[in-house]
């Protein structure tokens, strides 16, 4: 396990990433997975929305993907904001949001 971050609205769920790219929408009160998604690159962090509704991962190879809680799929990425070609990791990500 690489990340694990709490549901900012939802007190029972909680997001898991691994390594290897798979990430786990977790429900702890029912002991099942919500939703999964699955990142072509090695999984570094991971941070969710200020609303809970989309999340961002970043990756060994420099690029970082937005995604919705409620599809599998990508909303938007991978983006590689230093460059056409991988680079270093993004180790850490956090989603900024303005309060109001």
């Amino acid at each position: 396990m690489e990340a694990l971050i709490a549901h900012p609205t939802e007190p029972n769920q909680v997001l898991i990433g691994y390594t290897r790219g798979l990430i786990v929408l977790w429900d702890r009160s029912n002991v099942a997975a919500i939703q999964t998604y699955v990142a072509s690159q090695q999984l570094e962090s991971l941070a969710f929305r200020g609303d809970g509704s989309q999340f961002v991962s970043s990756h060994n190879d420099g690029s970082y993907v937005v995604w919705s809680t409620m599809s599998a799929d990508p909303l938007d990425g991978p983006t590689t904001p230093y460059g056409p070609y991988p680079c270093k990791a993004i180790n850490k990500v956090k989603w900024a949001h303005d309060n109001g």
